[in-house]
Protein backbone atom coordinates (compact mmCIF):
# COMPACT_ATOMS: atom_id res chain seq x y z
CA UNK A 1 0.00 0.00 0.00
CA UNK A 2 1.23 3.46 -0.85
CA UNK A 3 0.42 6.84 0.63
CA UNK A 4 -1.68 7.75 -2.38
CA UNK A 5 -3.76 4.57 -2.04
CA UNK A 6 -4.50 5.26 1.60
CA UNK A 7 -5.89 8.77 1.20
CA UNK A 8 -6.28 11.32 4.00
CA UNK A 9 -9.87 10.35 4.66
CA UNK A 10 -8.72 6.98 5.96
CA UNK A 11 -7.04 8.68 8.89
CA UNK A 12 -10.43 9.36 10.44
CA UNK A 13 -11.21 5.65 10.67
CA UNK A 14 -11.46 3.90 14.00
CA UNK A 15 -8.53 2.03 15.50
CA UNK A 16 -8.12 -1.30 13.68
CA UNK A 17 -8.10 -4.73 15.21
CA UNK A 18 -4.46 -5.38 16.28
CA UNK A 19 -4.79 -8.93 14.93
CA UNK A 20 -5.63 -7.62 11.42
CA UNK A 21 -2.20 -6.77 10.01
CA UNK A 22 -3.54 -5.39 6.74
CA UNK A 23 -5.85 -2.96 8.54
CA UNK A 24 -3.08 -2.01 10.96
CA UNK A 25 -0.70 -1.24 8.08
CA UNK A 26 -3.38 0.82 6.35
CA UNK A 27 -4.04 2.81 9.51
CA UNK A 28 -0.32 3.45 9.94
CA UNK A 29 0.04 4.84 6.42
CA UNK A 30 -3.11 6.91 6.82
CA UNK A 31 -1.84 8.35 10.09
CA UNK A 32 1.40 9.42 8.40
CA UNK A 33 -0.60 11.25 5.74
CA UNK A 34 -2.95 12.86 8.22
CA UNK A 35 -0.29 14.60 10.31
CA UNK A 36 0.73 17.90 8.70
CA UNK A 37 4.23 17.94 10.25
CA UNK A 38 5.35 14.75 8.53
CA UNK A 39 5.43 13.39 5.00
CA UNK A 40 5.84 9.90 3.68
CA UNK A 41 6.30 9.09 0.01
CA UNK A 42 7.44 6.15 -2.13
CA UNK A 43 11.19 5.70 -2.41
CA UNK A 44 12.73 6.19 -5.85
CA UNK A 45 15.78 4.21 -4.82
CA UNK A 46 13.83 1.20 -3.51
CA UNK A 47 11.43 1.31 -6.47
CA UNK A 48 14.37 1.20 -8.85
CA UNK A 49 15.84 -1.78 -7.02
CA UNK A 50 12.57 -3.69 -7.31
CA UNK A 51 12.30 -2.92 -11.02
CA UNK A 52 15.81 -4.21 -11.64
CA UNK A 53 16.11 -7.10 -9.18
CA UNK A 54 12.54 -8.42 -9.10
CA UNK A 55 10.83 -7.65 -12.44
CA UNK A 56 8.53 -10.66 -12.00
CA UNK A 57 6.68 -9.06 -9.08
CA UNK A 58 3.14 -7.82 -9.59
CA UNK A 59 3.08 -4.11 -10.36
CA UNK A 60 6.27 -4.04 -12.44
CA UNK A 61 4.76 -1.73 -15.08
CA UNK A 62 3.42 0.59 -12.41
CA UNK A 63 6.82 0.92 -10.80
CA UNK A 64 8.44 1.85 -14.11
CA UNK A 65 5.64 4.36 -14.71
CA UNK A 66 6.31 5.85 -11.28
CA UNK A 67 9.97 6.35 -12.17
CA UNK A 68 9.11 8.01 -15.47
CA UNK A 69 6.51 10.29 -13.89
CA UNK A 70 8.78 11.43 -11.03
CA UNK A 71 11.81 12.25 -13.18
CA UNK A 72 12.76 15.90 -12.91
CA UNK A 73 13.10 18.13 -16.00
CA UNK A 74 16.89 18.02 -15.63
CA UNK A 75 16.86 14.22 -15.92
CA UNK A 76 17.47 13.41 -12.25
CA UNK A 77 15.39 12.14 -9.35
CA UNK A 78 15.16 12.91 -5.68
CA UNK A 79 16.06 16.10 -3.88
CA UNK A 80 17.17 19.11 -5.95
CA UNK A 81 20.54 19.03 -4.19
CA UNK A 82 22.96 17.23 -6.56
CA UNK A 83 24.61 15.32 -3.74
CA UNK A 84 21.44 13.81 -2.34
CA UNK A 85 20.05 13.19 -5.82
CA UNK A 86 22.92 10.95 -6.92
CA UNK A 87 21.82 7.62 -5.40
CA UNK A 88 18.13 7.79 -6.42
CA UNK A 89 19.14 8.94 -9.91
CA UNK A 90 21.58 6.05 -10.27
CA UNK A 91 18.97 3.58 -9.07
CA UNK A 92 16.25 4.85 -11.40
CA UNK A 93 18.60 5.03 -14.38
CA UNK A 94 19.84 1.49 -13.87
CA UNK A 95 16.24 0.32 -13.51
CA UNK A 96 15.15 1.86 -16.82
CA UNK A 97 18.19 0.43 -18.61
CA UNK A 98 17.51 -2.99 -17.09
CA UNK A 99 14.02 -2.91 -18.62
CA UNK A 100 15.50 -2.04 -22.02
CA UNK A 101 18.23 -4.66 -21.77
CA UNK A 102 16.02 -7.48 -20.50
CA UNK A 103 16.11 -10.57 -22.68
CA UNK A 104 13.42 -13.20 -22.82
CA UNK A 105 10.88 -11.11 -20.91
CA UNK A 106 7.68 -9.64 -22.27
CA UNK A 107 7.72 -5.86 -22.50
CA UNK A 108 5.77 -4.31 -19.58
CA UNK A 109 2.17 -3.57 -20.48
CA UNK A 110 1.07 0.05 -20.77
CA UNK A 111 4.55 1.41 -21.51
CA UNK A 112 6.16 2.57 -24.72
CA UNK A 113 9.78 1.73 -25.50
CA UNK A 114 10.34 5.27 -26.72
CA UNK A 115 9.40 6.89 -23.42
CA UNK A 116 11.65 4.55 -21.44
CA UNK A 117 14.53 5.22 -23.85
CA UNK A 118 13.92 8.96 -23.60
CA UNK A 119 13.92 8.84 -19.80
CA UNK A 120 17.07 6.74 -19.69
CA UNK A 121 18.87 9.08 -22.07
CA UNK A 122 18.00 12.17 -20.05
CA UNK A 123 19.12 10.40 -16.88
CA UNK A 124 22.45 9.36 -18.39
CA UNK A 125 23.20 12.93 -19.46
CA UNK A 126 22.35 14.18 -15.97
CA UNK A 127 24.67 11.61 -14.41
CA UNK A 128 27.48 12.43 -16.83
CA UNK A 129 27.27 16.10 -15.79
CA UNK A 130 27.23 15.24 -12.08
CA UNK A 131 29.99 12.65 -12.12
CA UNK A 132 32.40 14.64 -14.28
CA UNK A 133 35.47 15.30 -12.12
CA UNK A 134 33.63 14.54 -8.88
CA UNK A 135 35.19 13.12 -5.73
CA UNK A 136 33.77 11.15 -2.82
CA UNK A 137 34.23 14.16 -0.55
CA UNK A 138 31.75 16.12 -2.65
CA UNK A 139 28.80 13.92 -1.67
CA UNK A 140 26.86 13.79 1.62
CA UNK A 141 27.46 11.02 4.14
CA UNK A 142 24.48 8.86 3.21
CA UNK A 143 24.15 5.19 4.24
CA UNK A 144 26.50 3.00 2.16
CA UNK A 145 26.78 5.66 -0.58
CA UNK A 146 30.45 4.74 -1.08
CA UNK A 147 29.38 1.17 -1.98
CA UNK A 148 26.00 1.75 -3.66
CA UNK A 149 27.39 4.35 -6.08
CA UNK A 150 30.11 2.20 -7.71
CA UNK A 151 27.84 -0.86 -7.70
CA UNK A 152 25.11 0.95 -9.63
CA UNK A 153 27.58 2.59 -12.02
CA UNK A 154 29.02 -0.84 -12.79
CA UNK A 155 25.53 -2.17 -13.50
CA UNK A 156 24.70 0.83 -15.70
CA UNK A 157 27.89 0.35 -17.71
CA UNK A 158 27.02 -3.32 -18.17
CA UNK A 159 23.64 -2.36 -19.64
CA UNK A 160 25.28 0.22 -21.90
CA UNK A 161 27.65 -2.42 -23.23
CA UNK A 162 24.71 -4.68 -24.10
CA UNK A 163 22.73 -1.80 -25.64
CA UNK A 164 25.67 -0.31 -27.56
CA UNK A 165 24.26 -1.27 -30.94
CA UNK A 166 20.65 -0.37 -30.13
CA UNK A 167 19.71 2.46 -32.53
CA UNK A 168 16.95 3.71 -30.25
CA UNK A 169 19.24 4.43 -27.29
CA UNK A 170 22.00 5.74 -29.55
CA UNK A 171 19.71 8.61 -30.52
CA UNK A 172 19.49 9.71 -26.87
CA UNK A 173 22.92 8.79 -25.53
CA UNK A 174 26.13 9.21 -27.47
CA UNK A 175 28.49 9.20 -24.51
CA UNK A 176 30.57 6.28 -23.27
CA UNK A 177 30.70 4.51 -19.94
CA UNK A 178 30.21 6.37 -16.67
CA UNK A 179 33.08 6.76 -14.21
CA UNK A 180 32.60 6.63 -10.42
CA UNK A 181 33.76 9.54 -8.29
CA UNK A 182 37.35 9.47 -7.11
CA UNK A 183 37.50 7.52 -3.86
CA UNK A 184 34.64 5.21 -4.82
CA UNK A 185 36.49 2.57 -6.80
CA UNK A 186 34.17 -0.29 -5.90
CA UNK A 187 36.92 -2.50 -4.44
CA UNK A 188 34.73 -3.41 -1.48
CA UNK A 189 31.84 -4.34 -3.77
CA UNK A 190 34.04 -6.71 -5.77
CA UNK A 191 35.36 -8.28 -2.57
CA UNK A 192 31.85 -8.71 -1.15
CA UNK A 193 30.66 -10.42 -4.33
CA UNK A 194 33.57 -12.85 -4.33
CA UNK A 195 33.10 -13.53 -0.62
CA UNK A 196 29.41 -14.38 -1.07
CA UNK A 197 30.07 -16.55 -4.11
CA UNK A 198 32.54 -18.57 -2.05
CA UNK A 199 29.96 -19.12 0.71
CA UNK A 200 31.35 -16.55 3.10
CA UNK A 201 29.23 -14.59 5.54
CA UNK A 202 28.98 -10.81 5.50
CA UNK A 203 28.48 -8.58 8.54
CA UNK A 204 24.93 -7.63 9.45
CA UNK A 205 25.66 -3.98 8.62
CA UNK A 206 26.52 -4.95 5.04
CA UNK A 207 23.32 -6.96 4.70
CA UNK A 208 21.36 -3.71 4.96
CA UNK A 209 22.79 -2.86 1.52
CA UNK A 210 22.99 -6.40 0.19
CA UNK A 211 21.68 -5.29 -3.19
CA UNK A 212 25.18 -4.03 -4.03
CA UNK A 213 26.20 -7.68 -4.55
CA UNK A 214 23.61 -8.16 -7.30
CA UNK A 215 23.36 -11.73 -8.59
CA UNK A 216 26.09 -12.85 -6.19
CA UNK A 217 23.68 -12.41 -3.28
CA UNK A 218 20.92 -14.57 -4.76
CA UNK A 219 20.45 -17.81 -2.81
CA UNK A 220 23.54 -17.02 -0.76
CA UNK A 221 23.53 -19.62 1.99
CA UNK A 222 25.31 -17.34 4.43
CA UNK A 223 22.51 -14.77 4.38
CA UNK A 224 19.81 -15.74 6.87
CA UNK A 225 17.06 -13.91 8.77
CA UNK A 226 18.22 -12.40 12.04
CA UNK A 227 16.06 -13.23 15.08
CA UNK A 228 14.73 -10.25 16.98
CA UNK A 229 15.35 -10.12 20.74
CA UNK A 230 12.50 -10.79 23.11
CA UNK A 231 10.71 -7.68 24.42
CA UNK A 232 12.16 -6.58 27.74
CA UNK A 233 9.69 -6.29 30.60
CA UNK A 234 9.80 -2.67 31.80
CA UNK A 235 10.22 -1.93 35.47
CA UNK A 236 7.18 -1.54 37.67
CA UNK A 237 8.10 2.09 38.28
CA UNK A 238 7.03 3.23 34.85
CA UNK A 239 3.70 1.41 35.06
CA UNK A 240 4.19 -0.50 31.80
CA UNK A 241 3.97 -4.22 31.16
CA UNK A 242 4.91 -6.71 28.51
CA UNK A 243 3.57 -6.74 24.98
CA UNK A 244 1.11 -9.43 26.02
CA UNK A 245 -0.06 -7.30 28.95
CA UNK A 246 -0.62 -4.30 26.68
CA UNK A 247 -2.59 -6.44 24.23
CA UNK A 248 -4.84 -7.64 27.04
CA UNK A 249 -5.46 -4.07 28.13
CA UNK A 250 -6.15 -3.03 24.52
CA UNK A 251 -8.70 -5.83 24.08
CA UNK A 252 -10.34 -5.00 27.40
CA UNK A 253 -10.74 -1.35 26.38
CA UNK A 254 -12.04 -2.43 23.01
CA UNK A 255 -14.71 -4.62 24.57
CA UNK A 256 -15.75 -1.79 26.83
CA UNK A 257 -15.88 0.62 23.89
CA UNK A 258 -18.16 -1.72 21.97
CA UNK A 259 -20.75 -1.93 24.72
CA UNK A 260 -23.89 0.01 23.84
CA UNK A 261 -24.35 3.18 25.80
CA UNK A 262 -27.33 3.33 28.06
CA UNK A 263 -29.68 6.21 27.59
CA UNK A 264 -30.22 8.26 30.72
CA UNK A 265 -33.61 7.77 32.33
CA UNK A 266 -35.94 10.70 32.29
CA UNK A 267 -37.19 11.77 35.64
CA UNK A 268 -40.91 11.98 35.98
CA UNK A 269 -42.24 15.33 36.96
Amino acid sequence: MTVEEAGPEAAEAADPDPDDLYAAAGALVADLVHHPWGRSSPSVYETGRLVSLAPWLTGHSGRIRFLLDTQRPDGGWGAPDPGYALVPTLSATEALLSALASEGRRWPAGLYVAEVVRGAGRALRALARRLDGSTAAGFPDMPAIEHITPALIEAINGHLDRLRDDPALAAWWTGGRLSPPAGMDGAFVAAAKAHLENGGAVPLKVQHALEIAGASARRAGSVRPVPLPEPVRPSAANGAGTVRDRRRVHRRHRRVARRPRRRPRRRSR
